[in-house]
């Protein structure tokens, strides 16, 4: 972090490192409390152990479960979110530039189907960290129209122009910001994706890896090959992405059913 402020440290790698600790481990929430413990003024132990609550959180509502209960306890993910908001803005208030975070209570303000809340993250995180890709990205695929079922999808995609738009000539330090100059070609991706129009919805995750081959448009690609049935390139596309997000464990797990099939 130290780094990416000071420009000389592409912020990826600050997201690598956190990414690490999106884990379901049991083990690891007893070390996580020692670590805030022993350093109650470090950023990177609050935001270490936001990340993962977020990620327990983000597993209850991908399997299905609704926000207010899990496994038969009420209200344990909205428990579990609540404890991931507290350490994010914890770690804010001790390193205010700090887009990831911003990022992360973007991600948690979704999963609590809280748009609303998304767009007051965004506006205050770029404020205080504008050359973030991070943070971009996380708000871009907050609005993406499935994510907002309550909101005209044709107004969500106008806005997402908007802002890509206004990424203008971004990215000739920051390969992270030029990428996302694709994210409207992806978001139609994945739309035909979903539609299972795969042959028309590769042409656009070429569209979108043309300005970058950022690792939410490689995984895209990977998966629309393998529902496909082009094992092959699916392998090469999340392959690809995991050089750029290692031990990514959603990548690990979709790699692993393409090499499998």
């Amino acid at each position: 972090q130290d780094g990416y402020e000071r420009g000389e440290q592409a912020e990826a790698k600050v997201e690598n490192a956190f990414a690490a600790f999106a884990s379901a481990d049991p083990g690891l929430q007893a070390r996580l409390d020692a670590w805030v413990a022993r350093s109650p003024q470090s950023f990177a132990a609050r935001l270490a152990r936001g990340e993962y609550y977020r990620h327990l959180g983000r597993i209850s509502v991908r399997n299905g479960s609704p926000v207010s209960e899990v496994d038969g306890h009420p209200d344990a993910a909205n428990e579990t979110l609540s404890l991931a908001r507290r350490d994010v803005e914890a770690a804010i208030e001790r390193r205010p530039r700090l887009g990831i975070a911003y990022a992360s209570l973007i991600g948690i303000a979704m999963a609590e189907s809280a748009g609303d809340q998304a767009d007051r993250w965004f506006n205050l995180g770029l404020e205080k960290d504008p050359a973030s890709a991070a943070l971009r990205r996380a708000y871009f695929l907050s609005l993406r129209p499935w994510r907002r079922p309550d909101q005209d999808p044709a107004e969500l995609m106008a806005k997402l122009d908007e802002l890509v738009k206004h990424l203008g000539g971004a990215g000739k330090d920051d390969p992270g910001l030029a990428a996302l100059r694709g994210f409207r070609a992806f978001v139609t991706a994945e739309l035909l994706r979903r539609q299972r129009r795969y042959d028309q919805a590769s042409r656009y995750f070429r569209d979108a890896l043309a300005q970058g081959r950022d690792p939410l448009y490689l995984r895209g690609a990977g998966l629309n090959a393998l529902q496909s049935a082009n094992s092959v390139y699916a392998v090469g596309y999340l392959s690809d992405a995991l050089a750029l997000r290692p031990q990514n464990p959603t990548l690990l797990d979709w790699r692993a059913r393409a090499l499998w099939s």
